[in-house]
């Protein structure tokens, strides 16, 4: 090596070690990304079977939910058709005989089948009992 090449290479040296003072924090961020970087690519299909299981669990989550939702709607509109037939049937039982069927009555007839909706004989017996009609199939 020439003593030329050799004072160059002794003041670029110097020159970086000046800038690597100065901006250390820069060279500290590049080396801690790169330690990060590899450190992370090993565990790389560890997190991915973490993220698969989140979302398999997220799916099933909102599957059941859904299944649950359809369950009440559906059990909402059975009540709501029972409430309607009964009424319907209290109304023409009461046409026939000449009453009309006020709102107290029907209020009346709505908590009864709200109480008793999982037991629909106990409402055919109540009702039996204070309107005096029979429920036929």
């Amino acid at each position: 090596m020439s003593p030329l090449t050799w004072l160059a290479a002794k003041k670029v040296c110097k020159k970086s070690w000046i800038w690597l003072k100065h901006h250390w924090k820069i060279v500290a961020l590049v080396v801690l990304s790169f330690v990060v970087f590899c450190i992370t690519r090993k565990n790389n299909n560890a997190i991915l079977k973490v993220l698969e299981s989140t979302v398999d669990s997220y799916k099933k989550q909102v599957d059941v939910l859904e299944k649950t939702h359809a369950e009440e709607v559906e059990k909402r509109n059975q009540e709501v058709e029972t409430y309607h037939r009964v009424v319907a049937e209290i109304e023409e039982r009461y046409s026939e005989e000449g009453q009309k069927l006020d709102e107290a009555k029907k209020k009346r007839i709505k908590d009864l089948t709200k109480k008793h909706r999982s037991d629909p004989e106990e409402i055919t017996k109540i009702l039996t009992e204070e309107y005096g009609f029979t429920h036929v199939k």
